[in-house]
């Protein structure tokens, strides 16, 4: 009778553990089904403490106030890691919507990897659902006004983070953004949609770490999603293209550029070779010398002039960065340089 107890239990012990192996292999699939369409590039672990960060920016907020600290704080993180940043973003987020809630959100700004923001579209979706949306807007305009498209380029950020990375989360984000103020084309939820959907920061704040992610790259659909997005939504998808092949094809411009000229679509193609400019600035710390290097690997004088546009919009965009901007438009033949410094460029591209 003892034996055959002991040969029950044995079976019902090597049952659960079957059982628990089966379980932690589908889990893993389920993990990989969600997240299929990235591949992980880089994956840092973050050197601070976020429990030590918080109780010490918990104290600087209640001290100096929530704006002065933000500053403080941006400027300790700003020339770190993007994976850094957005860590960073996420912890002081936490801080500022739990102290002040959602009326801070203009708070966040452009810096720390829209981290910040992340927090609060998620927060703020958890607690009132989409209809929260509006609410996220208003505050930007309130705020800001419809001049600057930052605010609501930083919702863009969040909602894309919140709904996934899978291309249909990528339709439920840009619907979600219909709720939100559009200033421009190459600003708003929509651009901050894109952004995210190719080039993804992964947080884990439990672990303190983070995770550069991007889209994966398919030869024989280089330009996907963007001929399946809305229309009216393709030039801003075709813009924010070459902010992903920066980093799947390792800075090789030439070939950026030449991806950009076989786009069919007169609109698409000159909105891809405008966007190298914009987030090549970006990417290249606002150096005015290594932007101009590379719209000048552009395919000719019309697409490098185009490169330049977008570069000039990206500098004329940055506070600290604005005064470059002019010359972005340094070495072209006079008429080609007054339509260069001329405002509302993005304007030139709309459907």
């Amino acid at each position: 009778m003892k034996k055959i107890k002991r040969s029950i239990f044995y079976i019902i012990f090597i049952l659960i553990i079957f059982l628990l192996l089966i379980d932690k292999i589908y889990s893993q699939k389920r993990q990989l089904q969600k997240s299929d369409n990235l591949k992980e590039s880089n994956f840092m672990t973050q050197n601070f403490e976020i429990g030590k960060e918080t109780k010490l920016w918990s104290k600087k907020i209640d001290k100096i106030g929530v704006e002065k600290a933000y500053q403080e704080f941006s400027s300790i993180y700003e020339n770190k890691d993007i994976t850094t940043q957005h860590i960073a973003g996420h912890l002081f987020g936490n801080l500022i919507y739990e102290k002040k809630g959602l009326k801070e959100l203009g708070t966040c700004g452009n810096m720390l990897g829209f981290g910040c923001y992340h927090v609060f579209v998620a927060r703020t979706i958890s607690e009132k659902g989409l209809e929260g949306i509006k609410q996220l807007d208003k505050i930007c305009l309130e705020k800001f006004g419809l001049t600057n498209g930052e605010c609501q380029h930083g919702i863009g950020h969040g909602l894309a983070e919140y709904f996934g990375s899978r291309q249909a989360d990528l339709f439920k984000a840009l619907t979600a953004c219909k709720q939100t103020s559009e200033a421009g084309l190459f600003s708003g939820c929509s651009w901050g949609v894109f952004m995210e959907y190719n080039v993804q920061v992964k947080t884990d704040t439990k672990r303190e770490t983070a995770a550069l992610r991007l889209r994966k790259f398919d030869e024989k659909n280089p330009y996907d999603p963007c001929p399946k997005v809305p229309q009216e939504l393709q030039n801003v998808c075709y813009a924010q293209l070459p902010l992903w092949w920066d980093k799947i094809l390792e800075g090789d411009f030439k070939k950026i550029g030449q991806l950009c000229q076989k786009i069919a679509d007169k609109k698409n193609k000159e909105t891809c070779f405008f966007g190298t400019g914009m987030v090549e600035a970006s990417l290249n710390e606002y150096d005015i010398e290594k932007t101009l290097k590379i719209c000048r690997e552009m395919p000719d004088p019309n697409k490098e002039f185009l490169c330049r546009l977008g570069g000039r919009l990206s500098f004329r965009s940055h506070p600290k960065k604005q005064f470059l901007a002019p010359q972005m438009c340094e070495g072209l033949e006079e008429k080609v340089k007054k339509l260069c410094l001329e405002d509302k460029l993005d304007n030139l591209f709309r459907n």
